[in-house]
């Protein structure tokens, strides 16, 4: 699995660097045309799908009530503070990144492919080690490099 998603991993390090040289190079109309081109793209096996009429269980009023249950409180909070993270991660480190970097769109994509070359290092030395270690270990060990991540970041 590991190597699954450190192939995604590659593949999205072009991206940033891509955007950046675009960005300095042309400015932002060519890339926006691109990524509106790319998005229409990624639109086409949508087509492909069959419909799928689906009976849900609940309500939505029932839904709410099950998200602000008292047993479901830390597992709802969990996801909240996921999401809330992720975020974080896809808003405001870019616009904090580009403010340290003044204005340099080259050294932003830069930063960023950096910053996934070292997540696709460390994701495969975890890997490596997820059937040799005791779990709880690893669960550790993963804790600690995702807060140490969050804090080179």
């Amino acid at each position: 699995m590991a190597y699954l998603a450190a192939l995604g991993y590659l593949v999205s390090i072009a991206g940033p660097l891509l955007a950046g040289g675009l960005l300095t190079q042309f400015g932002f109309n060519p890339l926006f045309v691109l990524v509106i081109f790319i998005n229409a793209l990624a639109l086409i096996p949508l087509s492909k799908l069959t419909e799928i009429k689906v009976k849900f269980e609940f309500s939505y009023k029932q839904t709410l009530k099950e998200l602000f249950k008292k047993g479901n409180r830390r597992l709802s909070m969990a996801c909240f503070s996921d999401g809330a993270q992720a975020m974080v991660g896809v808003i405001i480190r870019p616009i904090f990144i580009y403010q340290i970097l003044e204005h340099e769109y080259m050294a932003v994509g830069a930063i960023a492919a950096l910053i996934i070359i070292v997540t696709i290092f460390f994701q495969l030395l975890i890997g490596k080690y997820t059937d040799e270690l005791p779990k709880r270990k690893l669960i550790h060990i993963g804790y600690s490099l995702y807060a140490l991540g969050w804090l080179a970041k």
